[in-house]
């Protein structure tokens, strides 16, 4: 482009996520009718987002932008339990490109008003629903009519609402969807106690491997100049042992225990340092020794604070004599 002006726009990219014309209104294998349910659930999150773009005294550019070929769907998390289907988090596609290509059209120059704009927002969101409700990307020559056959009588009336400019602004658009968004109120607080739990889980395995990282660093170390035997020695013997309790045991049998909850259960106890007392027998079966949880808790944090000094001096030291 040499050096020519050039204006780039950004977007945030979200896989697997369809047109709505694409996943409604085409034909193919990937075309699902919209229920009412779908209808309702476009209908209250296109009313947030417009209710938000006018809030900030603009508009989004009526049909231009509200249609099936530039709305998105993308997969949403769903709870156990929940009936929304996958595919129901909508976005607006290509959005600010009509502010730069066609300011008129969304009020921002030439003589259409900002308020006239934003009632064609609402006017297309109208045209919107009836398409969609239609089911095909044909051309109708009133969908409008079509739509109220197909959909129940408030559904219906709520598309004829914003196509007939009975409804100026968000307001009362907002207020016939309060049931709606009662609905979908609900369902974001179970979604949201959902990943609030899945959130904990993964909160609980970033802390035992944290731990398991800590143990693998000390044992059976080989690196050590100052002592060659210094994982065989001291606190770190007993992390040793330890660890022979958690992962290499054996039943009766002489099988290996593959218990997950006993290696659950050993870690967490340690994480937190409890009184408990366990007996750590030696490979060999000649030494024995019983030592709480959190004796084993201070000669981790023990052995593994020394290998950070010692990083730390040795990676000192090399860079002192590199710069001399």
């Amino acid at each position: 482009m040499g050096e020519a002006p050039a204006l780039f726009y950004a977007y945030d990219y979200h896989a697997g996520s369809l047109s709505l014309r694409e996943y409604h209104c085409d034909n193919g294998e990937k075309k699902r009718y919209a229920s009412e349910a779908d209808l309702w659930s476009y209908a209250s999150q296109l009313c947030c987002v417009i209710r938000s773009i006018h809030g900030a005294g603009l508009a989004v550019g009526g049909a231009a932008a509200l249609n099936p070929g530039r709305l998105i769907i993308s997969p949403g998390v769903s709870s156990p339990g929940s009936v929304t289907s996958h595919m129901n988090r909508l976005r607006l596609a290509a959005l600010g490109t009509l502010d730069l290509l066609h300011p008129d059209a969304i009020g921002l120059m030439g003589p259409r008003s900002l308020a006239s704009a934003q009632r064609d927002d609402l006017r297309a969101v109208g045209h919107l629903l009836a398409t969609l409700a239609c089911g095909s990307s044909q051309t109708f020559a009133d969908p409008v009519t079509l739509a109220q056959k197909k959909c129940s009588a408030p559904l219906g009336r709520l598309i004829v609402g914003l196509v007939t400019d009975r409804m100026p602004d968000c307001t009362i658009f907002s207020q016939l969807l309060a049931p709606v968004m009662s609905d979908a109120l609900e369902s974001e607080r179970m979604l949201s106690d959902y990943l609030k739990a899945e959130l904990s889980r993964e909160l609980e395995n970033g802390r035992l491997l944290r731990l398991l990282v800590k143990l693998a660093f000390v044992n059976d170390r080989p690196d050590r100049d100052m002592h060659k035997e210094w994982a065989e020695t001291g606190d770190r013997y007993i992390i040793k042992l330890f660890r022979d309790f958690i992962f290499h045991q054996h039943n009766n049998e002489g099988a290996p225990v593959l218990d997950w909850g006993h290696v659950f259960e050993c870690l967490n106890k340690l994480e937190v340092g409890v009184a408990e007392r366990i007996l750590l027998l030696s490979r060999d079966e000649m030494s024995m020794l019983v030592a709480s949880y959190g004796d084993i808790k201070h000669c981790v944090q023990t052995a593994y604070s020394d290998l950070i000094k010692e990083s730390r001096c040795l990676n000192s030291k090399a860079r002192w004599q590199r710069g001399r």
